[in-house]
């Protein structure tokens, strides 16, 4: 339907919780323009009592803990269809999420161990943020309007994370890390569709490739310095590349004897790098996947009663 539209929600729950979503779309002429924002809001407190005595050692502890932990996020999207004639059509879409998590937990300490005791308060201060950016932008041909058409596809999600993290005893540092990683992951694809009286042919090919660099830095406080610390301090590089091609049949589904059949084809490449362990290593493998769907029609006495019987097996991968 032409011109304007919209959606706005709003919630709030007495658990410490709300959250708010607005949509705006406009159409024209073939033409849409769309508009999303979401709010989320979130926060949780915990407070508890941890007794453990090690019967053997003789050893106890009693802890009293508090966490409090706060979620944020916030996630815009904007996209647009374009219906350039009667033919061909664009959609592009690219959303914005930037969500924020912060848990800050207290800690009271009380060891034993026979006649000794001792006492100590610790503290953490950890977050969670993240920048993220999602685009998709697909086109479609329309070669025959009741028979065919072909349609190309790219995406791109692309992810900047890093959780910078404190730590004290008595309200002294000692110490804090910053560990973070990129994830990568992009697709192209093309899509083939034809129809026929005797059933439809889909067929298409994609490539997708994924990364993630992924960082791990610790530091120690050392005579009121910081100090790089190298025994949980690491590195990963993560890459997969995966070409396919896949082709499906299904026959007439009005027909009181129907079945699909398909076969996908990939190869994926998989390497890991890690600096600190001297590994650079890589896998490849190539995985043939076919796919088949019975359908029968089973007939009825009464009008309304629709049954069938089915039977399917599909080859899937997992990596």
């Amino acid at each position: 339907s032409e011109g304007w539209s919209g959606m706005f929600s709003a919630n709030y729950g007495f658990n410490h919780f709300a959250n708010a979503n607005a949509a705006i779309n406009y159409t024209k002429e073939g033409k849409s323009f769309r508009f999303s924002y979401n709010l989320k809001y979130e926060d949780d407190i915990i407070d508890g009592n941890l007794n453990r005595r090690f019967v053997y050692a003789g050893n106890w502890l009693m802890q009293q803990f508090h966490s409090a932990r706060t979620v944020f996020n916030n996630n815009i999207g904007v996209g647009t269809t374009l219906r350039l004639n009667k033919k061909n059509r664009l959609t592009a879409d690219v959303r914005f999420i930037m969500p924020r998590l912060n848990t800050q937990q207290q800690f009271a300490n009380t060891y034993g161990t026979n006649e000794l005791q001792s006492v100590e308060n610790r503290s953490s201060n950890v977050s969670w943020n993240r920048e993220n950016i999602d685009g998709a932008i697909s086109y479609t041909h329309i070669i025959n309007t009741q028979s065919s058409d072909i349609t190309l596809r790219a995406s791109v999600s692309k992810i900047w994370g890093h959780r910078p993290s404190y730590y004290f005893l008595e309200n002294d540092s000692i110490g804090k890390s910053n560990s973070g990683g990129s994830p990568l992951n992009t697709s192209v694809q093309c899509d083939y569709k034809l129809i026929r009286e005797y059933g439809r042919w889909d067929a298409g090919v994609k490539f997708s490739y994924r990364q993630n660099d992924i960082y791990h830095e610790f530091y120690n406080m050392d005579s009121s310095q910081w100090v790089y610390s190298d025994v949980y301090s690491n590195d990963l590089l993560h890459r997969e590349f995966i070409p396919a091609i896949y082709m499906l049949f299904s026959s007439n589904a009005d027909k009181k004897f129907s079945w699909k059949a398909g076969i996908r084809t990939e190869y994926s490449r998989v390497s890991l790098q890690n600096d600190k362990d001297a590994i650079d290593t890589a896998t490849n493998h190539l995985f043939v996947g076919p796919s088949l769907m019975l359908n029968y029609k089973i007939k009825s006495k009464k009008e309304n009663l629709k049954q069938h019987i089915s039977l399917a097996f599909n080859s899937r991968i997992s990596r």
